[in-house]
Formats: structure tokens, sequence, C-alpha cells
């Protein structure tokens, strides 16, 4: 279900492989990126900017 349909969200196929090619890119292991996973909560802010242009 889109709730902030003007926002598009795109998550790679396998996660575990990007991460690893940051890695192996980096030459040593990095944290997790605050992107790395799709947050829920974003749906309010989005909703909220969209409903306030």
């Amino acid at each position: 279900m889109l709730l902030v349909p003007e926002v598009r969200l795109v998550k790679a196929e396998d996660a575990i492989v990007l991460w690893a090619r940051l890695d192996a890119e980096a030459g040593h292991i990095l944290p997790p990126p605050f992107w790395a996973s799709a947050w829920t909560g974003g749906q309010f802010p989005g909703r909220q900017h969209r409903a306030n242009v």
C-alpha cells in the first residue's frame, strides 16, 4: 500500500550482497547506513510534507 505515492522506494534485490560489496570496497566492516531499511515511520513525515506543500 502506497501512502505517499509521490515518493518512490528503491530497494536492493539482495541487501546482504550489497553490504558485502560496500565492506569489500571500503576494506573494513562498515556500520549499517541510516538508509539500510525501509522505515515505516517515514510515511508520516512524507504525508505531512505532501499535505502542507
